[in-house]
């Protein structure tokens, strides 16, 4: 199935051997999740001010263990509780810069919606970045990992928000409720010893409260394309008031 910006790959129904004979009420369902995708992909687009380079491949498993075969992270199991996963696909398949994008939509559709706007992030993060960067033994000019997480989190929120309360949300006002003591440094996100989808997305907020959504956008696009420091963008956002993490962090916990 092609979308203006997406080679899309699906199972036909079981008792199906050609397009033609699809049932109606799934492919249905396959449209309404395209057209998030695009919209997802219109909205990125233009808040970020960048284009994808390649057509990502999307491939939407019907079982658990379809979407779990497809994986390539060093721990085969996946959660069932994950429901998409994105990825550049030249580490999976082939010598190609294309990127893939895995779903099994089987939530509520609101926190589909959610699921794919956040994976649809990852690939302009990895976009961005450039394959080469990928392919690097050191990973030389990657962002820190909480840095995708948190940015996907706080774009996807902010397109194709979950309006019912999750644990997420919870965690986010516990450590707003006691900042000196819940909220996390920048120093334990970089280490992996806080959530850096709840958390990370905090210093999104604050910023997006203090400079502006605007702002924020091109904060995003300043990390994953032009390949700044956080601490650098922010500094200079500050007209030079913050320069050190632990200002930041003071900055942060004050608002």
């Amino acid at each position: 199935y092609k979308s203006p910006h997406f080679d899309v790959y699906y199972a036909l129904d079981s008792k199906c051997d050609d397009a033609n004979s699809r049932d109606p009420e799934r492919f249905k369902h396959l449209e309404a999740l395209v057209g998030h995708l695009e919209s997802s992909y219109d909205y990125l687009k233009t808040h970020l001010g960048v284009d994808l380079k390649k057509r990502p491949i999307v491939i939407i498993a019907r079982t658990h263990s379809a979407f779990e075969a497809l994986h390539v992270g060093r721990d085969p199991f996946i959660s069932e509780g994950v429901g998409a996963y994105a990825m550049p696909r030249a580490l999976r398949l082939t010598a190609s810069a294309d990127l893939m994008l895995v779903i099994k939509p089987d939530f509520l559709p609101a926190l589909n919606r959610t699921i794919i706007s956040h994976e649809l992030v990852h690939i302009f993060q990895f976009d961005m970045i450039g394959i080469n960067a990928w392919r690097s033994v050191t990973g030389a000019g990657v962002p820190s990992h909480w840095l995708f997480e948190a940015t996907a989190d706080y774009l996807a929120d902010r397109f194709a928000p979950y309006t019912r309360d999750n644990i997420r949300r919870l965690s986010q006002r516990g450590a707003a409720a006691s900042p000196e003591k819940d909220l996390p440094t920048i120093q334990m996100l970089e280490y992996g010893q806080a959530n850096p989808y709840s958390m990370g997305s905090m210093i999104f907020l604050w910023l997006e409260a203090t400079y502006g959504a605007p702002t924020v956008d091109k904060v995003v696009t300043a990390i994953f394309r032009d390949h700044e420091k956080l601490l650098t963008v922010v500094r200079d956002l500050s007209q030079g008031a913050i320069r050190t993490n632990k200002e930041l962090d003071r900055a942060h916990r004050d608002y």
